[in-house]
């Protein structure tokens, strides 16, 4: 996996006086934990240690094909590490971990669902289709039910008795590389010639995917979130992007430009602006392909005031 590491650092000068005032402020506790009685001493190690671990955590999220993998590949410099072809698709959350600290040797975990999970991803179904308008979103629940059903059937008959083995559990490695990303977090054409037989045998059942890897031109740690595509015709993986978008504090709603805000990604904007000091950040994608992109960008641009989002 290529990197393309001169590239990693632009932009990151933006970081600078964050990170500076976290070091100042951890020379600061530093220099009253000396003087401190006990119980505040406890205390500012505390305060420390969360700043220690602090992590910036984005999501990305937006319709299928809108390019979200490929802008998190880009920002962890490497093109080539998440799907981002037509087929096979990204059909879990996988999570990025940069500059965070792994458990043990770990470099990749992927995590798979409990039977209760599955039940609950039932709960509240719908909502994004009835917040956009979307056809037959009444009928939704029906759907999500009777897909979670195949889904099952379709895991059960490809792992066989691993199946009921591994629910619930997860698989750890000291590694990770393409072959073994896509055998957990993609699906395809099963009739397709040209993907490998190993592609999404374990995807159906993953929950989530976790990477971890460092990146020194980054000066911070960061959680950098793939999600499905909010319109799958698949929608249990609607329902898991929508339940990811809990833990984020930043959310990038990434857009295609000949596409942008459509009923659908407003829906979605309105579903985040629910969850309290959510940050939202409108990434529009692919501009190449507007028709007039002289005219037109100044008017995605004025979506910013509308919406009070950066663009």
């Amino acid at each position: 996996m290529a990197r393309n590491d001169h590239l990693l650092s632009v932009g990151n000068e933006a970081l600078m006086p964050m990170t500076s005032a976290m070091t100042s402020l951890t020379s600061q506790i530093d220099q009253l934990t000396e003087v401190a009685d006990a119980r505040s001493s406890a205390r500012l190690a505390t305060l420390k240690t969360r700043m220690e671990n602090f992590t910036a955590s984005v999501t990305m999220v937006g319709q299928v094909k809108a390019g979200k993998s490929s802008i998190v590949n880009i920002l962890a410099g490497r093109p080539a590490l998440l799907p981002s072809d037509v087929n096979p698709w990204t059909s879990v959350v996988t999570t990025l971990n940069i500059n965070t600290r792994p458990p043990g040797d770990t470099k990749s975990k992927f995590t798979f669902f409990e039977q209760e999970e599955w039940d609950n991803l039932m709960v509240g179904g719908g909502r994004l289709g009835e917040l956009a308008n979307r056809a037959g979103a009444d009928d939704e629940m029906d759907d999500i039910r009777r897909q979670i059903g195949e889904m099952k059937a379709k895991s059960e008959e490809r792992l066989g008795k691993h199946f009921d083995l591994i629910l619930g559990q997860s698989h750890q490695y000291d590694y990770f590389d393409e072959e073994l990303i896509q055998r957990y977090v993609c699906l395809g054409d099963e009739d397709d010639p040209d993907i490998d037989p190993k592609t999404g045998r374990f995807a159906d059942v993953t929950k989530s995917a976790e990477l971890y890897m460092d990146i020194p031109q980054y000066p911070i740690a960061l959680k950098l979130c793939d999600t499905p595509g909010v319109n799958d015709t698949f929608m249990v993986r609607e329902q898991i992007t929508l339940r990811s978008l809990r833990g984020s504090e930043v959310c990038v709603v990434v857009l295609a430009a000949s596409q942008a805000l459509t009923t659908m990604d407003m829906a979605l904007m309105r579903i985040i602006a629910q969850f309290e000091n959510r940050q939202i950040v409108l990434f529009v994608n692919r501009i190449d392909e507007l028709a007039d992109p002289v005219n037109q960008v100044p008017e995605i641009r004025d979506v910013e005031n509308i919406l009070n989002c950066p663009v």
